[in-house]
C-alpha cells in the first residue's frame, strides 16, 4: 500500500511538472527563436570579423611616404572593409534586438536578466564595429595626412573605451550565465 501511495505521489509530482513546464505557453520555445536567430547572426558576423580585421591591419600597418599614393592604392580595399564592418555591426545590432526580444517574453528572471546583458552585449559590439569603420573610413575621408592622422588618433581613443566598456559587459553576462546556467539553451 505504501508503495502504490508513494508511485502515486511520484506521478503527481512528475504529471505536475509536466503540465507546468507544456503551460509555459511556448514561451521558451517562443524565446528559443529569437535566441536561435541572434546566434546566428552572431556566427555570421564571427565568421566575417578575422577576414576584416586582418584587411584593416595590412591598410593601417602599410608603410607610405606619399599620403595621396597611399591613399589611392588603399581606397578600393578600404571600402570593402568599411562595407564589411557595416555588415558586421548590422549583424550584431539584429543580435541585439533578437536577444531583447527574447528578455522580453515572461520567463525566469535570471534568464531573462542574461537574455537582457547579451542584448547590451551585442549593442557594444556593434558599436565598436562602427567605430572600426570609422577608423577605416577616416582614409577615403580625409584630404591630408594631418585630418587622416586626427580621425584616425580618434577612433582609436573611443575604440579603446568601448574595450573596456565591451569587456565590462562580457563580464558581466559571464556572471548571469553562470548563475542561470541550468536554464539557458548555450549556443
Amino acid at each position: 500500500m505504501r508503495k502504490i501511495h508513494k508511485l502515486a505521489l511520484l506521478m503527481a509530482i512528475i504529471m505536475a511538472l509536466a503540465f507546468a513546464m507544456a503551460c509555459d505557453g511556448g514561451k521558451t520555445d517562443e524565446a528559443n527563436k529569437f535566441v536561435d536567430a541572434g546566434n546566428k547572426k552572431v556566427t555570421e558576423a564571427n565568421q566575417l570579423i578575422p577576414k576584416v580585421s586582418k584587411m584593416d591591419i595590412e591598410i593601417m600597418e602599410t608603410k607610405y611616404e606619399n599620403f595621396d599614393e597611399f591613399k589611392k592604392s588603399k581606397e578600393s580595399e578600404a571600402k570593402q572593409v568599411v562595407k564589411d564592418y557595416e555588415k558586421c555591426a548590422e549583424l550584431f545590432k539584429g543580435a541585439a534586438k533578437d536577444f531583447g526580444d527574447a528578455s522580453k517574453i515572461n520567463l525566469d528572471a535570471k534568464i531573462k536578466s542574461y537574455f537582457e546583458a547579451k542584448s547590451k552585449e551585442f549593442e557594444k559590439s556593434a558599436e565598436s564595429l562602427s567605430v572600426s569603420k570609422e577608423g577605416v573610413q577616416s582614409l577615403i575621408s580625409s584630404k591630408d595626412e594631418e585630418e587622416f592622422t586626427k580621425k584616425l588618433k580618434e577612433s582609436n581613443d573611443k575604440s579603446e573605451l568601448l574595450k573596456k566598456e565591451s569587456d565590462a559587459l562580457t563580464e558581466k553576462t559571464k556572471k548571469l550565465e553562470a548563475e542561470a546556467k541550468d536554464l539557458i539553451k548555450t549556443q
